[in-house]
């Protein structure tokens, strides 16, 4: 529509120079009532094309005054057409100006976002490096610690060990002196049997005791020997003036259960020369064992004085001493107990920790 409305405003302008003006009217006339029947198609530019042929036919014709307002509408027409581009062009130039600036804040804001992915990884390379650092600070302050810890206890156990060996060679020049007091009571009765005799299992149990005293731990099996051998030795030297009585755990291996060595024949000693009248003969020791867990219950009993009415002489035992010393160092779990009983004798009960 707009090329043919173009089309007939040319034709015209074509009449108006070759000095026909009737016939350029008559193609002024087709462009109107195109224009009239398709009023929102026409292009702005060919409304002007429409309006210099239509003056130009008007002027031809002698009607100047029509000529001339339809100049001045080409004049508004014009002017309005200038500001509508200047105005499309200043918001185009607007908008250019605005996306620029859009991709301006697009590209500064993608160089911060950079920027504080960069800053990101160093904080985080820091924040690890710094964890590494304090990690390995701990693992070696702990190492260090532990290594003290490890090294103190060593001191410790050894200076414990050391503390039991010198108790039990306090405990042997004792033990040697009864024995050599019962052989000097043998010889002075008379009685050379009796004394070689008791000097034969003393020698054995001395040699026992010798061997024993070189390790820190003996089996429980080798200990309840020299117990014995031991009871048996004082048998002899009180002439049967009692008699004992050992039970030992059921269904264990007593070869693989480890303890200090000489621990419990001090205070089955106490019991024999405190703990019963010798002079009746009818003096009784039970001793008893048991195992639970990594502790061995031992419990010695006496059968008590016979004569109430005989005041008790306090008698302070060196070995009961060293004993009760030497079982102080064995730590938390070892105990000392001991109960008092006028008409049933005395219960001391020992709670040993032991090792398999």
């Amino acid at each position: 529509m707009n090329n043919l409305f173009v089309d007939y405003s040319n034709v015209a302008a074509i009449y108006v120079s070759l000095n026909k003006p009737a016939l350029g009217e008559k193609f002024i006339q087709k462009a109107s009532k195109l224009k009239a029947q398709f009023p929102k198609l026409i292009f702005p530019n060919n409304e002007i094309t429409f309006q210099n042929s239509l003056a130009a036919v008007y002027r031809l014709q002698g009607k100047d005054k029509a000529a001339i307002d339809v100049l001045n509408h080409l004049v508004q027409l014009q002017r309005g057409i200038y500001q509508s581009e200047n105005t499309q062009a200043i918001a185009e130039m607007n908008a250019l100006y605005q996306l620029q600036a859009k991709d301006q804040s697009i590209r500064i804001l993608n160089e911060n976002i950079k920027i504080n992915k960069l800053q990101l990884q160093q904080n985080r390379l820091g924040l690890i490096i710094s964890s590494l650092a304090v990690i390995l600070l701990i693992i070696i302050l702990f190492f260090l610690y532990y290594s003290f810890r490890q090294r103190r206890s060593r001191q410790e156990k050894e200076k414990v060990l050391l503390q039991q060996q010198l108790l039990r060679t306090q405990m042997e020049p004792h033990f040697i002196f009864n024995t050599l007091s019962a052989v000097q009571s043998f010889m002075r009765l008379d009685k050379k049997e009796n004394a070689i005799k008791y000097l034969n299992r003393f020698s054995r149990l001395l040699r026992s005791n010798l061997e024993l005293s070189r390790e820190n731990l003996v089996p429980l099996n080798e200990e309840l020997e020299t117990l014995e051998n031991y009871l048996i030795l004082q048998q002899m030297r009180f002439e049967d003036a009692f008699h004992y009585q050992i039970t030992q755990p059921e269904d264990q291996d007593l070869s693989a259960v480890m303890l200090p060595p000489m621990l419990i024949q001090p205070y089955v000693e106490n019991a024999i020369l405190h703990g019963i009248n010798l002079e009746t003969g009818d003096g009784s020791i039970d001793i008893q064992f048991a195992l639970s867990a990594d502790i061995l219950r031992v419990t010695i009993k006496d059968s008590g004085k016979v004569n109430p009415d005989i005041p008790e002489i306090t008698h302070r035992s060196l070995s009961g001493t060293i004993s009760r010393e030497r079982m102080q160092l064995l730590g938390k779990k070892a105990s000392l107990q001991t109960t008092k009983d006028p008409t049933a004798g005395t219960t001391v009960t020992l709670l040993i920790p032991i090792t398999y």
